[in-house]
């Protein structure tokens, strides 16, 4: 059985939630707890929101928790949601080990021996995440002719400063040389402009291709 309904809503995160080694202050170990430990259904996201407490001093989180598909032959699934729709809200302390199955409890992370909970309700008014607009063919082509102009401007710049380098270092060599006398050593000994190593090709400016 399936319901209209595909988000929970966790008023009050605890800080220091903790359930065996997992410690409940992230995306990732509400998705855990929810799919694997309770459990309930595949988890899409979580999404936490962080307001001041009613007394003032302090932050409340709370957790909204999206399903993408309910795990509804399940003893948990069925349990859980007729208990919200009839009570609206319900009281969970713990959940089944992914190891073993054992019971385990949530407790503090700061002092296992202090037990805590979380209350669940249905989350009546879900945002959805804005989805991203996926490219069609024109675009694509339009990008990639964008990224090939790109890629040839790059090209000339090199082929621009390989001369540039080429004009320095024969300039150099002229220097370090006088007339009617032998040539000084140069630091520079080869008249390569790209300083190639031997027994290396120098493939010339790269090619779109190549990136692929």
């Amino acid at each position: 059985m399936s319901t209209s309904w595909m988000s929970l809503y966790v008023p009050v995160v605890p800080r220091d939630l903790r359930i065996g080694d997992l410690v409940m202050d992230n995306e990732m170990a509400f998705q855990h707890y929810f799919e694997y430990m309770l459990p309930m259904g595949k988890v899409s996201r979580v999404d936490f929101v962080s307001k001041p407490n009613r007394e003032g001093d302090g932050m409340v989180t709370s957790a909204f928790v999206h399903f993408s598909s309910w795990f509804d032959q399940g003893t948990t699934y069925q349990d859980i949601r007729g208990m919200l729709e009839r009570d609206d809200e319900v009281r969970l302390s713990g959940g089944a080990s992914s190891f073993d199955g054992s019971l385990l409890d949530f407790v503090s992370a700061v002092n296992p021996t202090r037990r805590r909970f979380i209350t669940v309700k249905i989350n009546k008014a879900p945002v959805k995440r804005a989805a991203e607009i996926p490219k069609n063919i024109h675009q694509i082509i339009n990008n990639y002719g964008l990224m090939e102009g790109a890629i040839e401007e790059q090209n000339e710049r090199i082929a621009e400063l390989t001369a540039l380098v080429g004009r320095l270092r024969r300039t150099i060599l002229e220097m370090e040389s006088y007339e009617g006398e032998e040539r000084v050593p140069s630091v520079i000994e080869d008249d390569d402009a790209m300083g190639v190593e031997e027994g290396e090709e120098d493939d010339g400016p790269m090619k779109l291709a190549e990136l692929a």
